[in-house]
């Protein structure tokens, strides 16, 4: 783990740091972290870059679609348990 902060840290630009952390295998979490502490990135810029980055881009597709497929299955729950109120 530390491995990809020194990753995030001596890269050039955030960009190449999330492309040889998504090279060198960091899942999409690790990315984010190595943005915030060897980058000094906020939190919000690392997750905005990741999820905006061309190398992550499969990674942010699949997190989206999982979200919406969350948000459906909730809706519908809610939907049923109030069926029983």
């Amino acid at each position: 783990m530390d491995d990809f902060e020194d990753i995030a840290r001596k890269s050039l630009s955030d960009e190449s740091a999330l492309l040889k952390l998504h090279e060198f295998g960091a899942t999409p979490i690790l990315a984010i972290k190595s943005l915030v502490t060897g980058r000094g990135l906020s939190l919000k810029e690392a997750k905005e870059k990741l999820l905006n980055s061309p190398c992550w881009k499969a990674e942010a597709e699949n997190a989206n679609n999982l979200h919406l497929q969350i948000d459906a299955l909730l809706d519908d729950y809610e939907g049923k348990a109030s069926d029983f109120e």
